[in-house]
């Protein structure tokens, strides 16, 4: 059942769940500290002390980082590497929310320090578009990196050696090999199943506007090959109709 990716999903919807319903007792918290008329949000509105309100938000990101911590053992041996690194990064994250909201700022700075280096390894391999979304969610880690830095008076978070970084790269750039074979294989197969075997090279790379952007993925490059193909399929259909034309208009001057 574990190994059902529909049912991994379920443990994410949880894990989101959990913790969307705590960044909202949060904010109606500070509203209410700070003396402002909370936004009518259903039955949240009839909560008024905010410290009992903490003790409910607190409750609600630590079920998100056990529903993290669950959702990574069960993905082990379920998914590929690659993912299971990318889950360990989720993991890292959920417990760094946690451990801010209990200020315990040395373990949620560890946390968030491995986060960003997995997301970092992670979308150095991966095409613009997903490397932009993890350039995004690396820059919202940075700003809790400083924030965490801040509370313990760390100049510069930068130059704090993260344990087993060495270990966690490394892992990253196994799992990426694993990868990166798998996508060579898989690439040989299309090529090869093509046209009744007769081979077909996948792009490895476009140029737009003056710009080589690598396709890094094998999905981007059978796209690309399928566009490639249908522009080919293009041209001969027209050169096949003016052909046709100019015999046609040969006849008629006969």
């Amino acid at each position: 059942m574990a190994s059902s990716a529909k049912y991994l999903q379920i443990l994410i919807f949880k894990c989101e769940a959990d913790w969307a319903y705590a960044m909202q007792m949060k904010q109606h918290a500070s509203a209410i500290s700070g003396g402002k008329a909370a936004a009518n949000s259903g039955s949240m509105t009839k909560r008024t002390n905010a410290n009992r309100l903490r003790v409910h938000y607190l409750k609600r990101f630590h079920k998100a980082s056990q529903a993290a911590e669950n959702l990574y053992k069960l993905a082990t041996g379920a998914v590929d590497d690659i993912s299971l690194i990318e889950l360990e990064g989720y993991k890292a994250q959920m417990n760094a929310t946690y451990s801010m909201e209990k200020h315990d700022f040395e373990e949620a700075l560890n946390e968030l320090l491995k986060a960003k280096l997995i997301f970092e390894q992670i979308a150095s391999y991966q095409d613009t578009l997903e490397a932009l979304i993890y350039g995004e969610k690396i820059n919202q880690i940075s700003t809790f990196i400083r924030s965490c830095a801040s509370h313990m008076s760390i100049g510069n978070p930068d130059e704090i050696a993260l344990e087993n970084r060495g270990q966690l790269t490394n892992a990253i750039k196994t799992a990426q090999s694993k990868m990166s074979q798998a996508t060579s294989a898989a690439s040989e197969d299309v090529e090869m199943s093509k046209d009744g075997g007769d081979s077909t090279k996948l792009l490895s790379e476009v140029k737009i506007n003056g710009r080589v952007i690598p396709l890094k993925s094998i999905k981007l490059r059978e796209a690309f090959a399928q566009l490639t193909d249908i522009e080919r399929q293009i041209s001969e259909l027209k050169e096949t109709t003016s052909s046709a034309k100019r015999g046609g208009d040969n006849g008629e001057e006969a």
